[in-house]
């Protein structure tokens, strides 16, 4: 589970707070951790881990229906996040918006995490 996490959790976002804490070093224009997060960016995340879970499951003898159904369903929501955040981030409070990615990030990895855990696919 930890290599999975290393692999498919923390480098993936590592660009993020590394984003961050290089522009707090080197320019003179500091951002805020959630100024960086507001137009979405995580629900890539949350559509790729999603996406290689669902192949992962189809391609075993016997597909786990309600996962991938459930797999579905939240790589709708993610792609329906990115949607309202990138269309309509003018119109909407950036911290909340940075807040949903940040929630939508924390749901999908203890998804997929929990359900490749009950598939003995760690």
């Amino acid at each position: 589970m930890f290599e999975w996490l290393i692999f498919n959790t923390v480098l993936p976002l590592l660009p993020t707070p590394v984003t961050w804490g290089l522009s707090k070093l080197t320019t003179d224009r500091k951002r805020e951790f959630l100024n960086l997060l507001k137009d979405g960016q995580l629900c890539f995340y949350c559509t790729v881990i999603g996406s290689v879970l669902i192949k992962d499951l189809v391609s075993r003898p016997k597909v786990p229906l309600l996962a991938v159904g459930g797999l579905i369903v939240l790589l709708i929501v993610s792609s329906a996040s990115y949607f309202v955040s990138a269309l309509l981030h003018d119109k909407l409070e950036e911290k909340a918006l940075a807040w949903v990615s940040i929630g939508a990030a924390v749901f999908t990895t203890l998804v997929v995490l929990g359900v490749r855990h009950l598939e003995k696919l760690l």
